[in-house]
């Protein structure tokens, strides 16, 4: 039984039509039932009754179809592919006569527009840095103009993937992908061609390192991404950065420490530890090309394992030490006092840090036969922000002060009650907050002046260890922030580009969607350097400059030629600042 559904989409703006079969067929977990089939035909138009047939079935051909005659032809047909032949051979004949009851119209009242604006920039962008060159080289051009369209959809849309179709309608797509099944299914397919040609993704991040230069400062660091679904091979319980309560696979990524350039991901168990992650990336990246390479690492990669590892396989690296072992406790104790003097102060992005320099050694343990190596030494840099340090003092001294006085405003019937109380309301302060009971028996809470001071003992210090000696300290501190470039690459990729979690259960069509995730942080990354350098980043967002590109239309005229509509004078400005040339159809 073949027949149509209607599907509202972003909050009722507008409505897509999908071709639905219902078969009796073999269930996954077993047993029989109805299972449904589905292709995304097009868009609905409520004031004509027509449905806009999607690229992906009539290519560049502009059709729209009457609902009642396509519900007719769906009904008859039976099938999804009869369906899909159907709606081709519309374009390649003439209109029929009224008497034959079938209402097509190939847009003879509106004269086809599309989105120009945002796909000239981000295709220009990846023009100018090489991305589409790679993804051609690689996959190639049906496929590689495929995957650099999604991942624009994915920037500048930051929905599902599935919903990519309505997008992808909006614009005049290349030739070589005018045919290309953009509907939920095919994606799906498409996704799982991707995350199976190992091959292919292998090659594309080795052009991809090539046309960047092959840098050898370099950024990594790890993420979680959840899922609901049990039957994704690497997903496993770990230490879920998002606080959820569910399975995840973790995504190991490498920039450029220079601009914060993506260069290489991929996806890992999320049972396994980050300091575990580190060897295996950096013998890919090395079999990528990579020859040397110095990693940017933070506090939670480091061990004395790891160390000795980096060191072992030649791996250069500033790393943020544990402040919490023997040889940070032991460089902090020397150091406290001479910190506090201004004649150890540095100068850092205009902030003014303290800075000394000691040794840190790294226990090398034994070789296969099981001798004992010696000890090597590696460069500790100590940093204090006494700004920060005084910060973090006055904030923490105001919500224990805070919380006491809510609670001096309570009646405790016992002990208990308040430990109750405390659990609930201060959770982490909760050490910070004494019980007590008064002379005439009232059970109060009051600060513990040692706890607070326990708390910030360490705040805005810093052990940074560097394996290159005589390094200047601002460049070492410097390398050493240039984290946060990966940290808000991971924030925009999971609330900016809407890959919070993964909507698969199939392993390979998680790492094609890995792949899509990565052009779009590489895109994003790009504009973002450009917007930076103007300075328009100081009082435009990316998303705002997105949607005044999205304001740019080009209009097709009823002889065929093709006519740009007027652009303002603050988008020729936005275009010029990020150096992308004017558009010309």
């Amino acid at each position: 039984m073949a027949y149509l559904i209607k599907q509202r989409q972003n909050g009722g703006r507008y409505t897509t039509i999908y071709a639905t079969v219902a078969t009796w067929a073999d269930l996954p977990k077993g047993g029989r039932g109805a299972v449904q089939q589905r292709l995304y035909v097009g868009r609905f138009n409520a004031d004509k009754d027509t449905v806009r047939v999607s690229k992906g079935i009539v290519g560049s051909c502009v059709l729209d179809i009457g609902f009642g005659d396509l519900r007719s032809r769906v009904s008859e047909a039976g099938n999804l592919e009869a369906v899909r032949e159907w709606l081709r051979s519309q374009c390649d004949s003439p209109p029929p006569s009224a008497a034959s009851g079938l209402r097509l119209c190939l847009r003879t009242d509106e004269l086809g527009t599309a989105l120009i604006g945002q796909c000239h920039v981000l295709r220009t962008l990846a023009a100018e840095t090489g991305l589409e060159r790679c993804l051609l080289e690689t996959f190639g051009e049906a496929e590689g103009l495929a995957l650099l369209h999604l991942a624009m959809h994915q920037l500048v849309a930051a929905r599902p993937l599935y919903l990519a179709a309505s997008w992808l309608d909006d614009l005049w797509l290349p030739k070589a992908i005018a045919d290309f099944d953009f509907s939920s299914a095919g994606l799906s397919r498409f996704m799982n061609r991707v995350g199976r040609s190992e091959t292919a993704r292998q090659a594309f991040y080795e052009s991809w390192l090539r046309r960047r230069g092959g840098p050898r400062a370099l950024i990594y660091d790890t993420t979680s991404i959840s899922t609901y679904a049990s039957t994704l091979e690497a997903a496993a319980f770990g230490h879920n950065r998002d606080g959820e309560h569910l399975p995840q696979e973790n995504l190991a990524l490498v920039c450029d420490r220079t601009d914060g350039m993506p260069l290489f991901c991929r996806l890992v168990p999320g049972s396994v530890p980050d300091v575990i992650t580190l060897d295996a990336t950096a013998r890919m990246l090395r079999a990528l090309g990579l020859a040397e390479a110095e990693f940017a690492l933070d506090r939670g990669f480091y061990s004395n394992s790891n160390l000795r590892e980096l060191l072992l396989h030649g791996h250069h690296f500033t790393i943020g030490a544990l402040l919490s072992c023997r040889q940070s406790k032991e460089l902090l104790a020397r150091y406290r006092t001479t910190l506090k003097s201004p004649r150890h102060s540095i100068c850092h992005e205009g902030r003014c840090v303290r800075h000394v320099r000691d040794s840190w050694e790294v226990d090398m343990g034994r070789d296969a036969n099981g001798a004992k190596r010696g000890k090597r030494v590696v460069e500790a840099h100590v940093f204090f922000d006494p700004r920060r340090h005084a910060d973090r003092i006055s904030e923490l001294d105001e919500r224990v002060f805070a919380l006491e006085d809510r609670a001096s405003r309570e009646s405790f019937a016992n002990q208990g009650q308040a430990k109750a109380w405390l659990v609930e309301n201060a959770r982490r302060l909760a050490p910070c907050l004494g019980i007590g009971v008064g002379p005439d028996g009232a059970v109060t809470l009051h600060r513990k002046p040692r706890a607070i001071a326990s708390r910030t003992a360490t705040a805005g210090y810093h052990i940074v260890l560097c394996d290159t000696p005589g390094r200047e300290p601002v460049e070492v501190l410097s390398d050493y922030r240039s984290r946060d470039r990966v940290e808000k690459l991971f924030h925009m990729l999971k609330n900016g580009d809407g890959q919070r979690r993964f909507r698969t259960g199939n392993q390979s069509v998680a790492e094609g969607r890995i792949l899509l995730a990565f052009l779009a942080l590489a895109l994003r990354a790009e504009l973002e350097n450009r917007l930076r350098d103007s300075g328009l980043l100081k009082t435009v967002s990316l998303a705002e400059f997105l949607a005044e590109m999205g304001r740019i239309r080009a209009i097709r005229l009823p002889g065929g030629d093709r006519l740009l509509r007027e652009i303002s004078k603050r988008q020729r400005k936005w275009l010029e600042s990020v150096r992308v040339p004017p558009i010309q159809l």
